[in-house]
């Protein structure tokens, strides 16, 4: 996908987390591509506060390691296969550093879902009297 900058281009450290009016964490702005904050408000602004909030990029590490132990299909998250889509449609402070860290969580639910599919399946047995 191909995203076109406009310049200039919005500093990410201006937009406050619009879900809780009290929050200091800075956030990404969206670029005019972003369709993600209309489908899933919650988990757009989570994401978009993974560069400066410690606490949300737990929240994506762990949502990565969990994505197919849990069923999220029902919620209102941008799966893991759109998160590098995610980041290209935001402004960052370091966009190095946040594609990283999204490349890492997208691997991670990869490789948990190959172990899964590879994994084979445990039939119970009857112990023996």
């Amino acid at each position: 996908m191909t995203v076109v900058r406009s310049t200039p281009v919005p500093s990410p450290f201006t937009v406050r987390d619009q879900l809780d009016p009290g929050s200091t964490t800075p956030r990404s702005t969206c670029l005019d591509t972003c369709g993600f904050e209309a489908a899933a408000q919650w988990h757009h602004a989570r994401l978009t506060s993974v560069e400066h909030d410690p606490d949300a990029l737990v929240e994506l590490l762990e949502l990565a390691v969990t994505w197919h132990e849990l069923e999220y299909s029902q919620s209102a998250y941008i799966p893991p296969d759109q998160w590098m889509d995610f980041v290209v449609n935001h402004c960052w402070g370091d966009p190095d550093r946040v594609a990283r860290v999204f490349s890492v969580a997208t691997d991670v639910v990869m490789i948990a879902g190959r172990a899964i599919k590879q994994s084979p399946e445990v039939v119970p047995t009857l112990a023996e009297p």
